[in-house]
């Protein structure tokens, strides 16, 4: 009898102890939207010094050169950033002081690998690049005002779990491809799991029953 009630109590702990682990889950991490915010926010200051000392009271046109998705996104944060600026898109340029381009932009979401004990939480290695040159020019172009080449990084981990909230976003670059997994790491955790539950219901039974 005492040894089956030790039995019961181990696999409990080993459940609970699984079950803890997955909980931990829930640290505080960045989405791959907050990782491209920072970034861009950062990779932005060298062009806001140059609106600076061209002039608040100029009129920038912006144009893109990028997927549609990245550029969507890369207007809509340069106008969050200078809102200060009279920010107007590639269309009205006619009435600008200042042609500004965003050539060759790229946002890359990679996930490298997968890793950690197979009896405790996942995580995923994230590696988020940006890259861009960025220019202005006079509005008759015969003139480059600013020129500047990005690249920059950002490497971190999550918990594989909170891989929906990572994601989170309409964006396209925003999702990135998983590694895959071998068939242990995909069924022995959840398996053994229930496994473990079922034998200590039958042996709660058994105890029980005598």
């Amino acid at each position: 009898m005492r040894i089956n009630i030790l039995i019961i109590n181990i696999i409990l702990f080993l459940i609970t102890g699984f079950l803890h682990s997955q909980s931990v889950n829930e640290d505080k991490f960045k989405s791959n939207l907050d990782i491209y915010s920072g970034l861009l926010n950062k990779s932005l200051d060298g062009l806001g010094n140059r609106f600076v000392l061209l002039g608040k009271d100029k009129i920038y046109s912006i144009g893109i050169n990028a997927e549609p998705d990245v550029r969507e996104y890369l207007y809509l944060k340069i106008k969050q950033r200078f809102n200060n600026f009279s920010i107007i898109s590639e269309s009205d340029s006619s009435i600008s002081d200042f042609i500004v381009k965003f050539e060759d932009v790229k946002f890359v979401t990679k996930y490298e690998k997968i890793f950690g004990s197979v009896l405790s939480n996942r995580r995923v290695q994230r590696k988020i690049e940006i890259s861009y040159k960025s220019l202005i020019t006079s509005k008759n172009k015969d003139s480059v005002l600013y020129s500047n080449n990005i690249f920059d990084i950002n490497n971190d981990d999550f918990y594989l779990d909170n891989i929906e909230a990572v994601e989170r976003g309409e964006f396209n670059f925003l999702r990135g491809i998983l590694p895959s997994q071998s068939f242990l790491e995909k069924a022995f955790v959840p398996g053994l799991v229930i496994v473990a539950s079922a034998v200590t219901v039958i042996l709660f039974f058994v105890i029980r029953s005598k």
